[in-house]
């Protein structure tokens, strides 16, 4: 789910390829993906932040509760700890940069799917401030 019709295009490309996944739908915002929702349920949802009409954070609120087991990833240019930990504390399994390489998105929806949550350096250091800033 992303705006950005270029960067959709390049993940749609480099999944294409790959044998155990598959893109089943694409929305530019949280409404129509919202509305998608409706007949198509993946296993895990890339999204990113910064969108109209809906962004991630409240697609992320609204779609938490009513499909627990979807993944959702966040994809965004946007890496400040304070907006990870929020992403995290409301539902996301994991925030990956935008800039990321796709085999690390690759991994991270393997993770997600297998784990419920990916790791990467941000995130880590994201909680790690965020344990000792709440001491």
């Amino acid at each position: 789910v992303d705006d950005n019709e270029t960067y959709r295009d390049a993940l749609r490309n480099y999944f294409k390829h790959l044998d155990d996944m598959e893109v089943i739908l694409e929305a530019t915002d949280g409404l129509q993906l919202i509305e998608k929702l409706k007949t198509h349920q993946p296993d895990v949802i890339l999204l990113d932040m910064a969108m109209p009409n809906m962004d991630g954070m409240e697609t992320l609120k609204q779609l938490r509760d009513i499909y627990p087991g979807i993944k959702f990833i966040m994809l965004t240019v946007y890496m400040e700890k304070a907006l990870i930990n929020s992403f995290i504390k409301n539902g996301a399994n994991t925030y990956l940069n935008k800039s990321a390489a796709p085999d690390e998105i690759y991994n991270a929806i393997v993770k997600c799917s297998d784990e419920d949550f990916y790791m990467n350096d941000w995130i880590s250091d994201a909680l790690v401030s965020r344990v000792k800033k709440n001491k």
